[in-house]
């Protein structure tokens, strides 16, 4: 899950933000208290905007943000953990490409 992802990718250039759509936002700090998630914690009551502008059909959805905040991988939030994992070590790799046969640094390393 989440907590597993978080701690393979700890100490790399990777951030995990979390959203909530409940509508019962006393549920919503009740349920984060009892288990903390590994990242940012968000919530809105705006279900309906946040499945239109991600183009929601399921809940949870994962996707894969640039440092920009542009969605890179929309098909992502289908994926589950091992995917995902996948994904993110692609991105990782991919944005340490070579240049002149060195490998970019990771920013802050």
């Amino acid at each position: 899950g989440a907590r597993q992802l978080a701690e393979y990718f700890e100490g790399e250039d990777i951030e995990f933000l979390f959203v909530s759509v409940d509508h019962d936002r006393a549920t919503w700090k009740k349920v984060i208290s009892r288990r903390p998630w590994p990242g940012v914690v968000g919530q809105t009551t705006d279900s309906a905007a946040v499945t239109h502008n991600y183009r929601l059909g399921q809940y949870p959805a994962a996707f894969i943000l640039d440092a920009d905040g542009k969605i890179y991988d929309r098909a992502a939030k289908r994926l589950g953990a091992l995917e995902l994992k996948g994904n993110l070590e692609a991105v990782l790799k991919e944005k340490r490409k070579p240049v002149h046969g060195q490998l970019l640094p990771k920013e802050g390393k």
